[in-house]
């Protein structure tokens, strides 16, 4: 909670406001914005597996990082990847937002991480890595109060993995 504060804190004051705009007002128009990410987009979720990569998650009893490769078709200025919440697919529980993101090729190959697209993209195709129960089998994703999955996703099989080989 402190750091989604502290973002918030620092896109307030990065993005400029109009004359006498209040806080209040700039972050309700920020908020306004973000949400849109996916009007009219599409979003489809190639799949969910578990993830032994690097993670700036710190390993917990009970926990595992589980990755989830999505690809937004069209998505908005706004859209805002680290406000994608992870979902139990089966009990509805909500275990947060602040993944891990990396950029991922259209074929779905971990990209070089330092191109991230500069200008909104017709195509956005991401990884995004969660830290969750152990015994989670299955997933749903919701944006700023909207589902993003039409159904569970089942947690299995492979993918790729961020190994940051410079240190």
């Amino acid at each position: 909670m402190q750091k989604q504060f502290a973002l918030v804190c620092l896109l307030l004051a990065t993005i400029g406001c109009g004359g006498s705009e209040s806080f209040d007002e700039r972050a309700a128009r920020i908020s306004q914005f973000q949400s849109e990410g996916i009007d009219g987009a599409t979003v489809v979720v190639k799949r969910a597996y578990e993830y032994s990569g690097d993670s700036y998650h710190e390993d917990a009893s009970g926990k595992k990082l589980i990755a989830v490769d999505l690809q937004f078709l069209n998505p908005n200025a706004g859209l805002d990847l680290d406000d994608v919440e992870v979902i139990d697919g089966a009990t509805d529980d909500n275990f947060g937002s602040f993944p891990d993101i990396y950029l991922l090729t259209s074929a779905g190959e971990m990209a070089d991480q330092s191109k991230w697209p500069r200008a909104r993209p017709d195509e956005l195709r991401v990884l995004l890595v969660y830290q969750v129960p152990t015994e989670l089998q299955s997933i749903q994703l919701r944006y700023w109060g909207r589902d993003v999955t039409a159904a569970p996703v089942a947690i299995q099989g492979t993918g790729p993995m961020f190994k940051d080989d410079s240190n």
